[in-house]
């Protein structure tokens, strides 16, 4: 899970639980009734895919690792063992075929290492009976051949375990893109009924909405960050289409700091970089739009996100 995703399921864990606080009022509007609880199906789904996502592929790659090697000993000794029967039996085609050395065996590909061994397997096996005095037996060709046949069933393991996991990941980002447009469409527009008939409850909602970066700027340097960062896209509660140019007022709660305005861009979206800690309001203004505000509280290091819907006026 990326640190955006692990940020956003913070967001969605706060608003699962404003849900479960505020439940009974929430639910008298059929439509939110049926919306809210798929923000906890997706929790849900969004941690069963971390859990896949974790999947340690180590383990696997090391299994891989150890049946090779004991292929790569054994096919040394069996193959050393025939190329000096084939020697004394002066056949130069098979005693060739049979030159084999620790860093040679190494060099072979992993993919086709099986393909290499299966085929001196056989030739030894054909001329096995005539080897009985040097001490190949049925017993160890049955050894080899199993290390072949390990080997082989374990070579596509690693890059299974790695396509599964990479299917894990495409499936978080799935869940979280219809989960966020899930709000956006289905819950964000419809909580604006609170807004006036119980204002209280409208303005934990856009809290428990914020997107908080827990990580914060720095990359995780040695040095304590002292300021906070802003974000956030303005829409039209109707069309759910970006406004440009609504003017946003940023005013911290120090008396001492001015105000700062900003401009959202074509896609709708405004930034504020520096932000004095503590608490702070913002403002968002545009003719022919109901005004928007909200209020909150940064701390040092923190990178916030607010979204607002505006509704034409």
């Amino acid at each position: 899970m990326t640190d955006a995703q692990s940020n956003q399921l913070d967001m969605l864990l706060v608003l699962q639980d404003f849900y479960t606080a505020n439940q009974i009022t929430i639910d008298t509007i059929p439509v939110l009734a049926l919306n809210f609880p798929k923000v906890t199906a997706s929790i849900s789904a969004i941690n069963s895919n971390v859990a896949g996502q974790s999947a340690n592929i180590k383990g696997v790659a090391q299994n891989k690792t150890n049946l090779r090697a004991n292929l790569n000993q054994l096919t040394l000794n069996n193959l050393t063992i025939a190329r000096a029967w084939a020697i004394a039996d002066n056949n130069a085609v098979l005693a060739e075929e049979f030159r084999v050395s620790e860093s040679g065996l190494e060099k072979v590909k992993d993919d086709t290492i099986a393909s290499y061994c299966t085929h001196r397997y056989d030739l030894v096996n054909a001329n096995l009976a005539a080897m009985a005095d040097y001490g190949l037996t049925p017993v160890l060709m049955t050894t080899w051949q199993d290390a072949i046949s390990d080997y082989e069933a374990a070579v596509s393991t690693p890059r299974e375990a790695i396509n599964v996991r990479s299917t894990h990941t495409d499936n978080l980002k799935t869940i979280f893109d219809e989960t966020l447009k899930l709000l956006k469409e289905n819950i964000d527009p419809v909580m604006l009924i609170f807004k006036t008939s119980v204002p209280k409850l409208y303005q934990e909602y856009t809290k428990a909405r914020i997107v908080i970066d827990r990580k914060g700027p720095g990359g995780g340097g040695t040095d304590k960050p002292t300021y906070a960062k802003l974000s956030g896209q303005i829409t039209d509660v109707t069309t759910l289409t970006p406004i440009f140019e609504v003017a946003v007022t940023l005013t911290p709660a120090d008396p001492e700091t001015a105000p700062v305005v900003k401009l959202t861009d074509m896609e709708g979206k405004y930034f504020f970089d520096n932000i004095p800690p503590g608490n702070f309001s913002l403002l968002a203004e545009k003719v022919g739009y109901a005004s928007v505000s909200n209020s909150g509280t940064l701390e040092a290091g923190q990178s916030a996100v607010y979204d607002f819907q505006m509704m034409p006026s």
